[in-house]
């Protein structure tokens, strides 16, 4: 495994976000495309955060949201029609709020020449199911734990 390199393993058609778009856009990116997250960049394309159906569920739902606590970008396995459900019924509240507000900006990276066993360590130790593949600060892929899993056949 540690000969096989995250550039092997990534999706390179990720689905990314602008901070300054509507939280409801951003959740109608994620339905249409059926993820549950996606990394958000600013104009340059540079890694500045990270947003989920589940964050937006969050502040759609609550009075006040806590972006350190917006980890389930990491920790969701596969996109979830619950929470794109809940979302379709929510306040106002996305409409007036942009995914710069709500993104987590704490990401967790690697490079595209770290190794598959590398990725699968940091995944394990941080108890997450997905990293964001990133090259000089710029989204370049995606690796999941069932992108890990192939390496199993």
């Amino acid at each position: 495994m540690s000969t096989i390199s995250a550039r092997d393993l990534m999706t390179v058609k990720v689905v990314t976000l602008h901070p300054s778009l509507s939280a409801r856009d951003a959740w109608e990116s994620l339905v249409e495309s059926r993820v549950s997250g996606a990394p958000v960049v600013d104009d340059a394309g540079k890694l500045i955060g990270v947003l989920s159906l589940n964050d937006l569920a969050r502040c759609a739902f609550t009075q006040e949201f806590n972006p350190s606590k917006a980890s389930s970008f990491y920790e969701a396995l596969t996109y979830d029609e619950g929470a794109g459900a809940l979302i379709e019924e929510s306040p106002d509240k996305l409409s007036t709020s942009t995914v710069e507000q709500l993104m987590n900006p704490y990401v967790i990276t690697v490079s595209p020449n770290d190794t598959a066993a590398q990725v699968a360590v940091l995944m394990r130790e941080r108890l997450i199911h997905r990293v964001i593949v990133t090259d000089n600060g710029k989204v370049v892929g995606l690796i999941s734990a069932l992108d890990l899993l192939t390496l199993i056949r």
